[in-house]
């Protein structure tokens, strides 16, 4: 699992829908202060000059790769729910809504939510697992259910990617409860379960019941009506240089 702690650049990933933090707009008008914090497709290989690169330095501030701006609250520690993320200058002072704790999961332990220390609040995506591009990011009262959007990955700069076979009418032997909770999405599961290596085999799809994404220790698969399988096939460390901006084999 990445560590968000670690102080590397990486992206943001919401466990539930396998969205991105992004800046709103593009080129220099990603960079302005006040620039929007919103939910996007991760960009996988990185393009060059992405907005989808941050990380979170020892004092708690989450900083912008491409403007080395901070994750900011609009207005002055406003404690109402609903209440934007921006851009801004990264303010020095103690009584910032700039800094942010970690929360981890319960049951995944590649899983955290952000913490706004001032407002003690949780980072949010507008709505309820919404996997539409431009979703709002904002603060609301935190929530431990799997079903909220206040469960993110950390994706560093070196992260896994492995292909997946579907097999129709199948499912995945080994589930086990102890990888984690469910998946609302197949773009979320296969994340996580690339970057678990050789622990995760594959992911079973309920199609007929709770509609949810459930991962495998196991690789193999029986046949079973309602579900879908994907077994992992091969997988590759993609790196990226945020030095030189370009994607490297």
């Amino acid at each position: 699992c990445g560590d968000p702690t670690s102080g590397q650049w990486g992206r943001f990933q919401a466990k539930g829908t396998g969205m991105c933090w992004d800046i709103e707009g593009g080129g220099s008008s990603a960079r302005d202060t006040g620039a929007n914090l919103q939910m996007n497709r991760c960009e996988l290989p990185h393009s060059e000059g992405t907005d989808h690169v941050f990380r979170m330095d020892e004092d708690g501030y989450i900083i912008n790769k491409n403007s080395d701006l901070c994750v900011n609250l609009w207005g002055d520690r406003d404690t109402d729910n609903r209440v934007n993320y921006n851009l801004w200058h990264c303010q020095s002072k103690s009584t910032t809504d700039q800094r942010f704790s970690l929360d981890r999961h319960p049951s995944d332990s590649c899983a955290f939510r952000f913490r706004n220390i001032a407002t003690n609040k949780c980072v949010d995506a507008d709505g309820r697992q919404d996997s539409d591009i431009t979703t709002n990011v904002q603060q609301y009262s935190c929530k431990d259910s799997d079903s909220d959007d206040h469960w993110y990955y950390f994706l560093p700069t070196s992260d896994t990617v492995c292909t997946y076979q579907s097999r129709l009418g199948f499912r995945m032997s080994g589930t086990s409860s102890n990888m984690g909770t469910t998946f609302n999405t197949l773009k979320g599961a296969q994340s996580a379960c690339s970057r678990l290596g050789s622990q995760c085999g594959g992911i079973t799809h309920d199609e007929l019941y709770n509609k949810k994404f459930y991962l495998s220790e196991g690789d193999g698969t029986y046949m079973q009506v309602g579900y879908k399988a994907y077994i992992k096939g091969d997988c590759v460390d993609s790196k990226f240089d945020y030095f030189d901006q370009t994607f490297m084999d």
